[in-house]
């Protein structure tokens, strides 16, 4: 990848979001970090990015609302969507070919599905 790759992480877990960050840095990314769906929401709204990777089980948004609420207003990003969770893919999700990884997920998994995201 020529330019470098915007990334946003959404995890309520601080240590998920530096490893994730740190590695996705470490391969060239641009890397913002949310540690639930509200503040994630507020990168998106006001963020130009290539790449969502978020978990799906946080307070006071869950991935699945995020997803939704970044659909109406940034379709287009909502197609390169990465998902990392202990939890199940969402049918809803999974229709809409957002990529899953199980936790805990292999650094290298998360940068081919980083990569299968932005095409």
């Amino acid at each position: 990848m020529a330019e470098r790759v915007r990334v946003l992480v959404v995890d309520d877990e601080a240590a998920i979001r530096r490893v994730l960050g740190q590695f996705l840095e470490g391969r060239g990314c641009a890397v913002r970090e949310a540690a639930n769906g509200v503040d994630a929401l507020a990168w998106i709204l006001s963020t130009a990015l290539d790449v969502v990777v978020s978990d799906l089980m946080m307070p006071e948004m869950d991935g699945l609302a995020l997803w939704r609420r970044a659909a109406a207003a940034r379709p287009a990003l909502c197609r390169r969507w990465v998902v990392i969770s202990a939890h199940p893919l969402p049918q809803e999700l999974a229709t809409a070919g957002v990529l899953y990884l199980q936790k805990p997920a292999d650094l290298e998994a998360v940068w081919a599905a980083v990569r299968v995201a932005v095409g």
